[in-house]
């Protein structure tokens, strides 16, 4: 294992940066998961080349969204704000603030709400090209939220 010019040990999977690191960079993982916010293991990631997609998402203050579902793994981040994500089939709830971040649920019907504040996300998406990354939850949308 190489050494840091400190002499500490530095794992093999920062090798690549410690050449153009400078002193005093950190670095913080802010998430990592294998599953969703409410429990769900993630099973897999869509089936294609990889597209990723990093989008910011603004929802005004007293907005309840639609009923949707999502087909791949997503992270979100709160830039500012908070909201509140609920569950259809459990009406499980969770409200996330500025600074929060989750694992989005996949294949599960959901909505998310704000308060008085609206709330602006930071939403990575790991997908395929020309997959929605979004779906209305149509009546016919089972209620534990599985894919069909």
């Amino acid at each position: 294992m190489k050494k840091s010019h400190t002499g500490e040990a530095i794992p093999p999977i920062f090798d690549c940066c410690t050449t153009i690191a400078k002193e005093g960079v950190t670095s913080e993982v802010l998430l990592r998961s294998s599953s969703s916010w409410e429990g769900t293991p993630y099973i897999a990631y869509p089936e294609g080349t990889p597209e990723l997609t990093l989008a910011i998402t603004r929802i005004p203050a007293n907005s309840i969204m639609d009923w949707h579902t999502h087909p791949c793994p997503m992270a979100v981040y709160v830039l500012s704000g908070e909201f509140r994500v609920e569950i259809r089939a459990t009406g499980k709830q969770r409200l996330f603030t500025q600074g929060a971040v989750m694992a989005e649920s996949v294949d599960i019907v959901h909505r998310g709400m704000t308060g008085n504040r609206g709330v602006e996300l930071l939403m990575f998406y790991a997908a395929v090209p020309g997959l929605k990354l979004s779906r209305p939850a149509s009546s016919g949308t089972p209620q534990d939220g599985s894919a069909q």
